[in-house]
């Protein structure tokens, strides 16, 4: 071999050496592009700069992004301590809570969410952190504003996960449906006891924008809808035998059947509801544990939505109130109440705070020595502002008396639908939703008492847009629709569809009134798992919900759930 072969091969083995030595060709990694580099510095971090706890309870704990030389953000991880003294937080020998980047950072910001910490409302809890590495180097940095971070979170009362029917626990049915294909709307229960029963409308579904397309009554009102009640611990159908064997209550099976709702005693339920088409009537039925009767209910000029009581204060008397519509331009609906003594007495009425305005909507209460009745009334002519308003029954003189000189109304401005009410106590409890802009593009659950001299707000911490301080009930979202108020064991329950702002579908809320505090009920997750609407509660020895939740398909199936 030459002199020149020779030192050929000496400069290629050195090139070939000093590719190796330095990586070339290799892949890069980390955040730097060079995985071989040995890590040396600790990555940057400056540590919690937020501590709150959210209507659920949980604790969101917030902090600047850390950075590093090689590892990127994605790679990073974020090490969360608890304690319950502020000395207890040591970084050091203790179990943290470990976040990755990729998953609570963007932006430049992080955002750390705790949801198994104790909410009783009264644990304080402290917080420290650390910043790791795709290396495993921890920051070094001061965290200045940890040592005053602290969180108190929110009473939350969990429900305890699905029983069967011989245990404790939320006992939830399956789909009630008869047909699954079609949509179960409006939803009403009556429960005494354990012996309870539930209505409710199936219908066609309709494209959205059809005439009274709602999302939680997304029916076709020109094809026939039926009228479905079943009973008992198993949800048994309950069927009238004089209809042939068939599985709905509907007079007219060519007939629309509407806005159904139910009350009972404990020994005899009433049923009612409008049918729309030839002839348009309102019926009433009654089930004595023996069959249905027709209790020749008079006016055949009747509009929507019936409201049934059976309130001790009538006696053995069943009332009810409806809505009929003026024969003279406008055509305004008026509030009227009958009661059933035998037979059909006369009417009284019109409830309306003002005969020239619609009001919609009745519906009772069920508890205390007193009867009360609440509703939406237009306050302005056609198409008018709903407004809620609330009235009593003075039992000597057979006759309805306002509580209260106005609406209930935050602001008389806007729209206010759907209202609710019951009794703790002698305290009458009303919830209703409202717009807070002239759109209708925020809509908030409230709900105020009557002290005796004035309706007071039951306030929890739900902001209205411009408004921090409104007091709503709404959890995460500025869409919350369709309240539903019950009083169970000397506790007022809220119970609404809202949207989730995190998922976009409507799910269920449930909030009790402790004192002066809403405590959010958490339900078991497998509940709602899509879109759920109307929700209802009822309660007379025990507390009922029902509501409505689309399937696969997207149509509405009726579920109850028993939560205590």
């Amino acid at each position: 071999m030459s002199s020149k072969t020779s030192i050929k091969w000496f400069w290629h083995f050195i090139l070939l050496f000093a590719m190796i030595a330095t990586g070339f060709g290799c892949g890069s990694g980390g955040g730097g592009g060079n995985s071989n580099k040995p890590d040396a510095s600790a990555p940057r971090f400056t540590g919690l700069e937020g501590a709150t706890s959210d209507n659920n309870g949980n604790v969101v704990l917030t902090a600047p992004e850390a950075t590093d030389d090689q590892s990127s953000a994605a790679e990073m991880s974020y090490l969360i301590y608890v304690a319950t003294s502020p000395e207890g937080v040591q970084r050091t020998g203790e179990t943290p809570y470990v976040f990755t980047g990729a998953d609570v950072c963007t932006g430049g910001q992080c955002a750390f969410t705790l949801t198994d910490l104790t909410k009783d409302g009264t644990t304080t809890y402290y917080f420290g952190s650390h910043a790791r590495d795709a290396s495993g180097k921890l920051d070094e940095d001061a965290h200045p504003t940890e040592g005053t971070l602290q969180a108190t979170p929110l009473v939350v009362a969990v429900l305890p996960p699905p029983g069967n029917n011989g245990g404790g626990g939320v006992i939830a049915s399956s789909s009630l449906n008869i047909d699954p294909a079609l949509h179960a709307v409006h939803p009403a229960l009556a429960v005494v006891g354990e012996q309870r029963y539930v209505i409710w409308e199936e219908c066609t579904p309709a494209l959205p924008g059809a005439n009274g397309w709602e999302n939680d009554h997304p029916c076709d009102h020109a094809t026939p809808s039926k009228i479905h009640i079943r009973q008992g611990a198993n949800w048994d159908l309950l069927t009238d035998q004089a209809l042939g064997g068939r599985s709905d209550l509907t007079q007219n099976p060519s007939s629309h059947g509407h806005n159904p709702t139910l009350a009972y005693d404990g020994a005899t339920l009433y049923a009612a509801w409008k049918e729309r088409g030839t002839p348009s009537n309102l019926f009433v039925r009654k089930f004595d544990q023996a069959g249905w009767s027709d209790t020749g209910f008079p006016d055949t000029e009747s509009d929507d939505r019936p409201a049934l009581t059976r309130h001790p204060l009538l006696g053995n008397v069943l009332g009810m109130a409806y809505e009929r519509s003026s024969p003279t331009p406008p055509g305004q609906k008026h509030l009227l109440f009958r009661q059933m003594n035998g037979g059909w007495q006369s009417n009284i009425g019109p409830l309306n705070q003002n005969a020239g305005f619609s009001a919609e909507a009745p519906i009772f209460s069920k508890k205390g020595d007193q009867l009360y009745i609440t509703w939406k009334e237009n306050t302005t002519a056609a198409p008018g502002t709903p407004n809620v308003f609330v009235k009593r029954w003075n039992n000597g003189s057979s006759t309805w008396e306002a509580v209260g000189s106005g609406p209930l109304n935050l602001n008389p401005a806007m729209e206010a639908r759907y209202p609710s009410i019951d009794v703790s106590g002698n305290v009458p409890y009303v919830a209703w939703h409202e717009c807070s802009d002239a759109g209708c593009g925020r809509e908030h659950i409230f709900v105020k008492h009557w002290d005796g001299s004035q309706w007071i707000q039951d306030k929890d911490t739900g902001a209205c847009g411009a408004d921090p301080n409104c007091g709503s009930l709404n959890v995460n979202s500025r869409f919350a629709k369709t309240p539903s108020l019950a009083v169970h064991n000397d506790k007022v329950y809220v119970a609404w569809s809202e949207r989730d702002f995190v998922t976009n579908k409507f799910a269920v809320r449930i909030k009790r009134l402790d004192g002066n505090t809403w405590v959010p009920l958490t339900l078991p997750q497998e509940l709602f798992v899509n879109n759920a609407h109307a929700p209802i509660l009822y309660a007379n020895g025990s507390l009922h919900i029902a509501w409505v939740e689309e399937n696969e398909a997207g149509v509405l199936q009726l579920i109850v759930a028993k939560l205590g």
